[in-house]
């Protein structure tokens, strides 16, 4: 499931865990679903009016 490798990611990086194989998982997954919803999010934004 892509939306553990964040999650799971940042609880590894609180304690101090800095060399867990989630880590490089967590990144791209977040950047690939961040991208996206600033890409559509954006437009969306401007044309409302806020």
């Amino acid at each position: 499931m892509p939306f553990r490798c964040p999650v799971d990611a940042v609880r590894d990086a609180y304690p101090g865990y800095r060399t867990t194989a989630v880590k490089p998982c967590g990144a791209p997954v977040a950047t690939g679903l961040a991208t996206p919803a600033v890409t559509v999010g954006t437009p969306v934004f401007r044309t409302a009016g806020a």
